[in-house]
């Protein structure tokens, strides 16, 4: 059971004060005696970035954050109770909250964590972004991002959340520790398999989803021309290939699409949807042309995951 906070003696304390002997303070506490010893301390640093973000968009948007320590206490106990098995009950006491208070971070922040433990990733991601459009530096809805990502195989936006926690956390953060651990291991994996950085890697993803979603759209000269850039970043992309071998699919040059699905099963002989796709394509004629909905595709860098 927590005990309560050392400085108010009124509610649970949650958070353990380091410039003051590590003793267990409240959240309305730690905010009233925070100074200059506490630097490098997690909610120091995320509240002098909002402080800063709150000048520098003070004439151009309304940035603002509210802390209220007893819905954050509430939120607190509910998740406690979904921790130790008490799902109906915490549930229950996160929705209130919710419905009278979706304006608030911390109760965003709950709901994503609720949709989390009830394997609904999609829904949780949602109420995390909601939380940082309200709090861009609260690192745990960061982390907790980033975890729900991965569970998703999104590798591109786990990248992204992790390195905001790098940025954000602590110098001594715990989870400052596992994010870099996390980006050191995936960094060192997309260079064994790729040659190349972090930074590549991200840019890579970013033409791919845009070359993709063109493809999806029926605009294959446009799509061709991004997967194309894409391998200016990457090397033995199959995916990259396999997606080329669509375009010119859906351009009508069957010759062209069979090159470039042999290379994608060249590079990876295990790549079912260019094969899939090779057999389709292999029943048109010159000039025929493929339907897109009717191919066979999957986004490049989820297999990364699987296999990071």
């Amino acid at each position: 059971m927590k005990k309560k906070c050392v400085l108010c003696m009124q509610v649970k304390g949650k958070r353990i004060c380091k410039a003051k002997e590590s003793i267990i303070i409240c959240p309305l506490c730690c905010a009233e005696i925070r100074d200059d010893e506490c630097k490098g301390c997690t909610y120091y640093i995320q509240a002098e970035q909002y402080a800063k973000k709150q000048v520098k968009t003070k004439k151009t948007k309304h940035f603002i954050a509210e802390f209220n320590p007893e819905v954050e206490d509430e939120v607190a106990k509910a998740l406690e109770l979904i921790e130790n098995g008490n799902l109906d009950q915490g549930e229950n006491i996160i929705l209130n909250l919710f419905s009278e208070r979706p304006d608030l971070y911390v109760v965003q922040y709950g709901m994503g964590l609720l949709h989390a433990v009830k394997g609904d990733y999609v829904g949780s991601i949602k109420h995390f972004d909601r939380c940082l459009d309200i709090f861009p530096y609260f690192v745990y809805a960061w982390f907790n991002k980033a975890v729900t990502h991965e569970k998703l195989l999104d590798l591109k936006n786990t990248i992204i959340s992790y390195k905001k926690v790098e940025e954000y956390a602590g110098s001594d953060d715990e989870i400052k520790n596992k994010a870099r651990e996390f980006l050191d291991n995936i960094e060192q994996h997309i260079f064994e398999s790729d040659g190349i950085d972090l930074e590549t890697f991200l840019q890579a993803c970013e033409r791919f989803d845009q070359a993709f979603a063109d493809m999806k759209n029926n605009n294959a000269k446009k799509a061709l021309q991004g997967f194309r850039d894409t391998l200016k970043l990457t090397r033995n992309n199959a995916q990259c290939y396999g997606n080329i071998g669509l375009c010119y699919g859906m351009l009508g040059k069957k010759q062209e699409a069979l090159n470039a699905l042999d290379k994608a099963l060249e590079i990876d002989p295990d790549y079912q949807p260019a094969e899939q796709n090779k057999q389709l394509i292999m029943m048109l004629q010159e000039g025929d042309k493929i339907d897109v909905r009717n191919i066979t595709s999957v986004e490049y860098y989820k297999n990364k995951m699987l296999n990071s």
